[in-house]
């Protein structure tokens, strides 16, 4: 990869996602993007010490439905942190609550580049950037 192609240089990202293999497309995408990769991790717990303690956070991607349960609490530490994020799913619509329901959402099966784009759309540093 060129230089110019490491456009999330800087960037610490959480990765929630219980699909290992979708999990492992993710950080790949992410980590040769210049990313740093916070996780994967696949269970609510997990995330949510992640989420609560990870300093420099800059942006989230949270697969919306881990093992049955929402992420709606990991949702809620990211928000209150100031941190972006954006959902994963296979879902169109459903399955998080209407205070979460314009929160921007990736429908799987998904491409690097839109995975890249959201980061930066989402993502602390691109808010920075635009101030």
């Amino acid at each position: 990869m060129r230089a110019a192609d490491r456009v999330l240089d800087g960037y610490c990202i959480l990765v929630v996602e219980d699909n290992f293999f979708i999990a492992e497309d993710v950080c790949d995408s992410l980590h040769q993007a210049g990313a740093e990769i916070v996780g994967p991790v696949g269970n609510i717990d997990e995330a949510l010490q992640l989420a609560r303690k990870t300093q420099n956070l800059d942006c989230a991607v949270l697969d919306l439905n881990l093992h049955g349960e929402t992420v709606e609490e990991i949702a809620r530490v990211l928000h209150d942190r100031s941190v972006g994020f954006f959902f994963i799913t296979g879902y169109e619509t459903g399955g998080i609550s209407e205070a979460f329901s314009g929160v921007p959402r990736l429908i799987k099966p998904f491409n690097g580049e839109a995975l890249i784009t959201m980061v930066r759309q989402q993502s602390r540093i691109g808010a920075r950037q635009a101030n």
